[in-house]
């Protein structure tokens, strides 16, 4: 997601196996001329995303109307819903008009 967020990286990941690694300077430029790969990358973050949002609206329901920390959960997803960054600009690269 760093790649993506412009940020620093988030994570560190161990291989338990044998892999096979591609190192590149400029990500931006790899996903530009790769759409490929980039959609690959897109949705695997959206089935992410996806996965996180229906377990929170689980425990929305399971937890509403309790005197819990739990039943803030209705109240993460709204923030969640409505954040959005200052950098997010809508519209087509193709047509910045749009």
């Amino acid at each position: 997601m760093s790649l993506f967020m412009d940020g620093p990286h988030a994570v560190t990941v161990t291989a338990r196996s044998a892999v096979q690694l591609h190192v590149f300077d400029d990500a931006h430029n790899f996903f530009r001329s790769n759409t490929e790969v980039a959609f690959l990358i897109a949705r695997l973050l959206a089935q992410r995303l996806n996965a996180a949002t229906s377990y929170l609206v689980d425990l929305n329901q399971q937890f509403a109307g309790q005197d819990t920390h739990l039943a803030m959960v209705g109240e993460a997803l709204q923030s969640l819903i409505c954040q959005q960054y200052e950098e997010f600009m809508p519209g087509s690269d193709r047509d910045p008009g749009a």
